[in-house]
Formats: C-alpha cells, structure tokens, sequence
C-alpha cells in the first residue's frame, strides 16, 4: 500500500502547495499606546497573504526577529519571497537625509528586508516586491528614490491621496520584452496607485520595464538564470472582484499566479 511517506520525493513536492514568505511591517514601541504599550508590533495586511492564496499558495509572515541565522533558515524554507508594501523607506538606507522630518521612513525594516533580498539572491529565491516593495529592492541593489515625487518632480501625476487611497488610478505602460507584458499581452493596463515615493536612480542590476504617464517607473526586473526579482510599483493585491472599479481596471491575480508558475519552472516542478 502506498503512503505519502513512501511516495518519491519528486511527486511529494508536485503536489505540496508552494510556500510563500511575506517580510513583516512594524509598529515601533510606542508608550502612548493602550495595546502592547511600548512593545514593538510585527503585522500583515490581509490582502497581501489572501491574493497568495486565492491563487493556491501558503503565505507565511516573516518575522523580524532580529537574527540574520534565523532569517537564512526562513528563506531556505520557502519557495519564494514577497516584499509587503508599507512604510516608507529611509533616505538614510540610500545615503541621503531626510528632506522632511516625515520621510524618515523606517530604517529598521529597510535593514531587515535588506537582509531578507541577499539571503534570497544567495539562495536563488525568487523575490516579487509589491509598493514599498519595489522600492527597497531598488535600494537593496543600490539605486536611490524620489523622496516625495510631488516636491522632486513638480510636473507629475498625482500619485498618491489619502481621501481617494485605493480609489486613485493610472495607466501603466509596459515594456514589450517584460515579465509584466508575457502575463498581460497588452501595452497598457489599468493600476490603483497609492504611493509618494518612487524610484529615482535605478539600480545597476535592475532595468524598468513599466512607467506612469509622467514617467514614473512602475515595475523593475531581474531575470536570468540564477536570479528573479520584480518590482511593482502599484498594488495588485488590491485588484480583486471586490475591489474599486473593478470591472475596469486590470486583475491583480495573474501576476501572482505566473509568480508562482516561475518558481515552479526554476523548481523543476512543472
């Protein structure tokens, strides 16, 4: 009689789901709190794991615990790893000060996601970063960010409104040879936007492949035989059926779901 414990290796992995790491946002220690006073919080949006599992992978919150042993076993674990929107990213992570005292962003999660991208490269675990995401892998590899694109570039979109949040949109246009363009098989699509920063110097490692019409970037990449990371600029998590305007703006579930058929092809296990 057959048991899982006797199949051979190869069919067992076919048929697990793919283990998706998530990096943590934080709330620092703050003693005016009434939950947790003082205590340092680790926590994921909901969308970020759900778009992950509608698409039939298990997502799993990485934890900033502090340890870089820790966080080399996490990313030998998993099978890929999604860099979660959220804070901004310090000026101080890419050698530059803040222009305003509130664009500080956190430093501490900027180091720990950095971590998390060498850890992943070194491994050769594919890494897909969402918002905030695409962001610190810019920085991550080297490159630099508009600090506020309103401030730095006077002549753009509005990118960002915290009254409309979600509700803001945009056409993207996408580069004919990108990872991006294979899924959509179309020169523009339809994006929410929810950001005030934005990739400034690119780093040398990556190359654009999306831009907002005033030429903001809108996704990154990184794709050869040892290494996959994409950057996006927007939120796909977000593009769902119950999502606004749903009808109309482009699914965020295809990228999620040709993420996962990468790994699976760099795995062997298509």
């Amino acid at each position: 009689m057959s048991t899982l414990a006797t199949l051979p290796a190869a069919m067992i992995n076919r048929q697990r789901p793919l283990r998706i790491g998530l990096s943590c946002n934080r709330f620092a220690p703050d003693f005016n709190r009434d939950v947790y006073r003082g205590k340092e919080l680790l926590y994921l949006e909901r969308d970020s794991a759900a778009a992950l599992a509608r698409v039939g992978a298990l997502p799993y919150m990485i934890s900033d615990v502090g340890d870089r042993d820790y966080l080399r076993q996490v990313i030998a674990d998993i099978d890929g790893l999604v860099l979660t929107p959220g804070a901004d990213c310090s000026p101080t992570s890419y050698g530059q000060e803040p222009l305003k005292p509130q664009w500080c962003g956190d430093r501490k999660r900027d180091e720990f996601e950095c971590t998390l991208v060498s850890l992943a490269r070194e491994q050769g675990v594919p890494i897909l970063g969402l918002c905030r995401g695409i962001q610190l892998l810019n920085v991550a590899l080297g490159g630099t960010l508009y600090q506020d694109i309103v401030e730095l570039r006077p002549d753009s979109l509005v990118h960002r409104d915290g009254q409309r949040y979600d509700q803001l949109e945009h056409v993207v246009t996408l580069a004919p040879d990108s990872w991006l363009a294979t899924i959509y098989k179309t020169p523009q699509i339809l994006v929410n936007t929810v950001h005030h920063q934005g990739v400034c110097d690119i780093a040398p490692d990556l190359q654009a492949t999306a831009w907002a019409p005033d030429g903001v970037v809108e996704a990154v990449e990184l794709i050869n035989a040892e290494t996959f990371m994409v950057g996006i600029q927007w939120h796909p998590e977000w593009l769902h059926s119950q999502g606004p305007r749903a009808a109309e703006r482009s699914e965020g579930a295809p990228i999620f779901t040709a993420f996962l058929a990468e790994i699976r092809r760099r795995r062997g296990l298509t």
